[in-house]
């Protein structure tokens, strides 16, 4: 049943409306895929694209769902959003990047709006991104190290906290996602996921981007002869330095680049040693309780306690146990939610008194 449908009533109280809903993912931001999507399928609503790229790779890699791809001339998707009254959305979706904008559709008609995180970055801590928050209305986080920040910093907000829901999406849908990986696994695995990066890797609004360039020739000659590297980059990188990224592609046949895979769950469950920075993959990685390396960042931040600094004489074969990574994935993620759970109660807060 599609959750919010005109003229029609919940089955389960019909005395009840049942609203209209979609999610929202204009651009080419495939990074926001492995958020987004298994959020609408879990609330049974379809999403609108504006990016064929976008659509072929939930084609591909995710369950059938509805999608709509959008593509008009003048950037607006007011005709294809006019008969919803809930639109749910990753938190910069929103924002004004010069393509396909909704927020003013959101502030002058009235509609819902549902706003949920696209991971539990470090990178951004001591900065603005938390704030921005306070003008959305419904906010869906992880769990209670979130709700904490928030509340040092000054919003007044009340979360929806929707546990490790991408977690329990993929292990209700193993089998397709297993199915569909894009590589076979022949040794142990080692996965480097590092976050963006640009040629100012310090910017002024001070973010913390990735060494990627930095460390990669020597992360993989130290871990090449004993591991199946797969390298997941993130997509803003090759956004902002295509040459450097063609460059190392060349360079490393025998890698394998998973630039075009949305889904992380299922890679992760396959992967022996994680290798990062300030991805937020790290945290979903805690989850399986195994080995994680960070490249030299100068930051340390509660992810990276939860593993070893990578040097160039570490001894990552006996690399002792870490206790606190159980502790960090229940303060990041909380306790697990049942996705019909999760589903009801943004249904009830969807439906509830606006502020």
């Amino acid at each position: 049943m599609l959750l919010f449908c005109h003229k029609k009533r919940d089955q389960a109280n019909p005395n009840r409306r049942v609203l209209k809903g979609i999610g929202v993912l204009p651009g080419p931001r495939t990074q926001y895929i492995d958020h987004l999507v298994p959020l609408c399928q879990i609330m049974g609503i379809p999403i609108l694209v504006t990016n064929a790229k976008v659509q072929a790779l939930i084609e591909r890699y995710y369950p059938p769902m509805e999608i709509i791809l959008a593509e008009p001339e003048d950037y607006s998707l007011d005709p294809y959003l006019e008969n919803y009254e809930v639109f749910f959305y990753v938190e910069w979706s929103r924002m004004g990047n010069g393509t396909f904008q909704f927020h003013e559709y959101t502030c002058s008609h009235r509609v819902r709006s549902v706003c949920s995180l696209h991971g539990h970055p470090d990178k951004h801590d001591e900065i603005y991104w938390l704030e921005k928050f306070a003008s959305e209305e419904i906010i869906l986080a992880y769990g209670p190290d979130l709700v904490e920040k928030m509340e040092r910093k000054g919003i007044e907000k009340n979360p929806i906290l929707t546990g490790n829901y991408r977690l329990a999406f993929f292990e209700k849908h193993r089998s397709f996602f297993t199915s569909r990986l894009p590589f076979e696994k022949n040794f142990p695995i080692l996965l480097y996921a590092p976050t963006w990066t640009c040629e100012n890797w310090k910017s002024e609004l001070r973010h913390y981007f990735s060494p990627f360039f930095r460390h990669f020739e020597e992360i993989v000659s130290t871990f090449s002869p004993s591991f199946q590297l797969l390298v997941k980059l993130h997509p803003v990188t090759r956004f902002y330095q295509p040459d450097a990224v063609e460059q190392l592609q060349s360079s490393s046949p025998d890698l394998l680049f998973l630039e075009d895979y949305p889904p992380i769950y299922p890679l992760l469950e396959k992967t022996d040693l994680y290798v990062g920075d300030y991805s937020s993959i790290g945290y979903d990685f805690l989850y399986y309780d195994r080995p994680l390396l960070f490249s030299g960042t100068g930051q340390i931040t509660p992810l990276q306690a939860c593993g070893d600094v990578f040097t160039k004489d570490l001894d990552w074969k006996n690399l002792p146990a870490q206790p606190k990574r159980k502790e960090v994935y229940n303060a990041v993620y909380g306790p697990p939610k049942p996705l019909e759970t999760l589903k009801q109660e943004i249904e009830d807060a969807c439906r509830s008194p606006r502020n």
